[in-house]
């Protein structure tokens, strides 16, 4: 269910309250909050983050974690990396954009790889790149994109193996 569009600007506590309020007035509770980009929100500066964008936007990370925990809820977003990652065939931690504390608190963190001619082929790689509480990361599943659904299908390929 989408029951809200949060304005790109905004900061957590705007989230926070707007998912206090669906539960006060219609009993509602998300299993899941999807954030279309988490670097297009601001830190509330509670986390001392006021004059760095690194520092700000690691803050960010650190507040979505908290109400995470808070509404026992799971947290999915998007990041992108930064310009070098184009010269990588798999995206991994080294190249997060603007503040590496974001690796730091995200539980898990899948790149998707896609050169330009898979994206005319409609495939792609998903690397888990960081999993808390799984050691088997670095993994590789190939998969087929069917864009017009935005659904993803693993895709068997002659030449897969693990990342790394």
């Amino acid at each position: 269910i989408n029951v809200k569009r949060i304005d790109p600007g905004s900061d957590v506590s705007t989230l926070r309250s707007h998912l206090s309020r669906l539960y006060a007035e219609r009993e509602f509770k998300p299993a899941v909050v999807l954030i279309d980009n988490a670097d297009d929100l601001t830190a509330t500066n509670k986390w001392g983050a006021a004059d760095s964008s690194y520092e700000a936007l690691g803050s960010v990370y650190i507040e979505l974690k908290s109400l995470a925990h808070d509404f026992d809820v799971v947290v999915w977003t998007d990041s992108q990396t930064n310009r070098s990652a184009t010269s990588f065939e798999v995206a991994d931690m080294d190249v997060i954009a603007d503040s590496h504390k974001k690796a730091r608190k995200a539980d898990v963190m899948i790149s998707v790889n896609q050169r330009p001619d898979e994206r005319q082929q409609g495939v792609a790689r998903l690397a888990l790149i960081k999993a808390r509480r799984y050691s088997k990361v670095n993994r590789l599943v190939n998969v087929v994109i069917d864009y017009p659904r935005m659904t993803l299908k693993e895709a068997v390929r002659e030449d897969d193996e693990a990342v790394g």
